[in-house]
């Protein structure tokens, strides 16, 4: 059964340190066990599972499954510089911005979700957002207010009724996970096993 949530529960989860003007202090990152490094940007789902993670030297490790994450997990290496471009553009399309900020916590209690986290320099960003997994079912849509049942309306244009910061919010989202899905490079190596942490990453590196 779809439910549709209360904007009221929804901003109770920001309370005690969401500030929808601002970007995160710390964000939660995979970080390697092997290396103990964390990664500088990332696309995974809760529970904790990865669909992408990238590392400033390079490295990148993907899960088999591009909408859910998880093992097996796969790894090659880019140039350091592909991933510098990578976080260049990802500030681009307004990731650290003022629409990505105010819906940043975008999911209901106990909800699974999906978060798109990054570390640019001074710049912090973590996204958390149920709307892809919910959208998987062809009856719901995620909107500003929360989950709903479409009952035969269409989805885009429930989504172009939306708030603007909220139409902006869902741009800014698919454009980042197009650009975290395309910096996968074509093969990798499959991973028997890989060993993370998801650890809060603190306000200086």
């Amino acid at each position: 059964m779809c439910l549709k949530w209360n904007i009221a529960l929804i901003l109770l989860l920001c309370a005690g340190g969401c500030d929808k003007n601002k970007s995160p202090t710390r964000v939660t990152m995979p970080v390697d066990s092997e290396t103990g490094k964390p990664a500088v940007a990332a696309l995974y789902t809760w529970p904790y599972k990865i669909i992408v993670a990238v590392w400033k030297d390079g490295q990148v490790v993907w899960g088999e499954d591009p909408a859910s994450g998880g093992p097996p997990y796969y790894v090659a290496n880019v140039d350091p510089s592909r991933v510098n471009e990578l976080l260049d553009s990802l500030a681009k399309i307004g990731l650290f911005s003022s629409p990505a900020n105010r819906y940043r916590l975008n999911f209901g209690p106990d909800a699974s979700f999906t978060a798109i986290t990054c570390l640019h320099g001074d710049l912090r960003q973590q996204l958390e957002s149920w709307h892809e997994g919910a959208e998987r079912h062809p009856n719901n849509v995620a909107t500003d207010w929360g989950l709903e049942s479409l009952n035969g309306r269409n989805r885009s244009e429930v989504l172009a009724a939306c708030p603007r910061d909220y139409r902006k919010f869902r741009q800014i989202w698919s454009e980042a996970r197009k650009l975290l899905i395309e910096v996968i490079p074509p093969s990798g190596k499959e991973l028997k096993k890989f060993t993370f942490s998801m650890q809060r990453v603190p306000e200086s590196n």
